[in-house]
């Protein structure tokens, strides 16, 4: 994501928050209670500056945690999609996305409809989407990650292995356990009869 495309994110999240953020409007713009906004300060998860006896907190910390970008503003390690990736993340998100409202962000709503900002990015920016929703394809997460894939002996499809000597994917090892266990069955069957 380019400097320009963030700034345009920037200023459609929040427009109606100030630059720098008291905890209690920090609490409004997440919909969290007040333990959670401090535990989040104090993990370093939200950048926060004392100044005499209350918290000071820069909006842009709080995009930043809301979008999954790690306090350091790291944009070089943005994840990049492909066009055939996007289309699927999109189709996975209109599917499956709890805070997906018609192109609209829940989590982000504030009063005012927001932009969905990994509906309309080409980097995987949303932390809920990574945490809860990409998990859910697993063939699209192995693409994304470029986490090593098999291909399936019967259909060929890739699958991403979860020990060393699988040889199909979910569907296709439910279909041949059926077979050997009624094949098993026979034979048992053949010998006591």
């Amino acid at each position: 994501m380019r400097k320009t495309e963030l700034k345009e994110l920037y200023k459609m999240m929040f427009p109606n928050y100030p630059d720098i953020v008291t905890v209690k409007q920090l609490r409004e713009m997440l919909g969290i209670i007040r333990q959670l906004a401090y535990k989040l300060i104090g993990n370093g998860e939200i950048q926060a500056v004392k100044i005499g006896t209350s918290l000071k907190i820069p909006k842009i910390s709080v995009i930043n945690y809301v979008l999954g970008e790690e306090v350091k503003h790291k944009l070089d390690k943005l994840i990049r999609l492909t066009p055939a990736q996007r289309k699927r993340c999109n189709r996975l998100i209109r599917k499956l996305c709890a805070n997906y409202d018609d192109g609209n962000c829940l989590l982000l709503d504030d009063g005012e409809a927001c932009v969905c900002p990994q509906i309309i990015s080409f980097s995987l920016l949303c932390k809920y989407f990574r945490r809860a929703v990409l998990p859910a394809d697993k063939e699209l997460s192995a693409d994304i990650y470029k986490v090593h894939t098999e291909p399936c002996e019967i259909c060929g499809k890739g699958f991403v292995p979860k020990s060393n000597r699988q040889k199909y994917c979910a569907e296709c090892g439910r279909k041949v356990r059926r077979r050997q266990k009624a094949e098993s069955e026979r034979k048992r069957r053949r010998v006591d009869g």
